[in-house]
């Protein structure tokens, strides 16, 4: 049997490649822990990546299962893995999506982030293109950058990743053109389905039959993330039956308990598309377009 490999990407810092750079972005998926004594379980960082401004790894350490924590796998202690991210974070521009979540997660160099500039790009997308008060990194990386993520198992590089292109972008200046780009592309997809014109204002609908950019748009973000939970399910499902193909306790073959699984899921899917409007006419291309 081969030896185990930590799934790490960048197991120790890219030192050459800090001294360069001047903004880093960060994310962390994290570990519960109860430490002894304590009442109540915590998060502290399972699997911690950082990214320079060109989408380079810095350093990718720790990982979310155990295997991943033992140091034969090549892990070190927490200690020094904090250590080097504040060294990185000393004087820069630091970056992450929904930041104090991943801030609390230093147990150790619980100053990690004195010395730097913290930039949350979960505030800078706050509002517009009809994105809740505190959009999701997947919301946001969709509707913006055009990039489907965390559709598995997370992955802190490609979260990291994403959020530096966020953060790219809203620095660049290209923020509102960007906008103005992804509301022409949805116009012209759903003139295209509809065989018709699709009237643009923001906020009127003379009547039942006229869509707004408005309501395409909710019904838009609403579907796309529908199905992708559909996926992410039949996902799981096949995960499952590839590490236990046996017969369940009512006798049922793995392949029975997934086609299960995605039947009620279908189900689910198809209420939660009813539910979010009478728009029926509209429904089948949209539908399609993100099959």
């Amino acid at each position: 049997m081969a030896p185990y490999v930590c799934r790490a990407t960048q197991t120790l810092p890219r030192w050459d490649l800090v001294r360069r750079c001047q903004t880093v972005a960060v994310d962390v998926e994290f570990q519960r822990v109860l430490y002894s004594g304590a009442a109540k379980w915590t998060q502290r960082i399972g699997r911690i990546a950082l990214v320079d401004e060109n989408l380079n790894t810095l350093y990718d350490r720790f990982g979310v299962v155990w295997k991943d924590l033992e140091s034969k796998n090549g892990a070190v202690p927490a200690a020094v893995v904090e250590q080097n991210c504040r060294r990185i974070f000393e004087g820069r521009t630091v970056v992450m999506h929904a930041s104090q979540g991943d801030m609390h997660s230093f147990r150790i160099e619980v100053n990690a982030f004195t010395k730097s500039t913290i930039v949350d790009t979960q505030s800078l997308y706050h509002g517009p293109m009809g994105l809740r008060h505190s959009p999701s990194l997947a919301d946001c990386s969709a509707d913006y950058l055009g990039q489907i993520i965390q559709t598995g198992l997370h992955s802190p590089v490609e979260d990291a990743a994403a959020t530096m292109q966020l953060y790219l972008l809203r620095k660049a200046g290209n923020y509102h053109a960007q906008l103005a780009r992804l509301k022409q592309q949805r116009i012209e997809a759903y003139e295209a389905g509809l065989g018709g014109t699709l009237d643009t204002s923001e906020h009127t609908r003379p009547d039942a039959s006229t869509l707004t950019y408005s309501d395409v748009l909710a019904r838009d973000m609403a579907i796309a993330r529908i199905v992708l939970r559909l996926q992410i399910t039949i996902d799981e499902a096949r995960r499952r039956e590839t590490l236990d193909p046996t017969p369940n306790k009512d006798g049922l073959e793995s392949t029975d308990v997934v086609d299960v699984m995605i039947s009620a899921t279908e189900d689910h899917m198809n209420d939660d598309i009813e539910s979010l409007g009478d728009f029926d006419d509209v429904e089948s291309e949209e539908h399609e377009f993100y099959s």
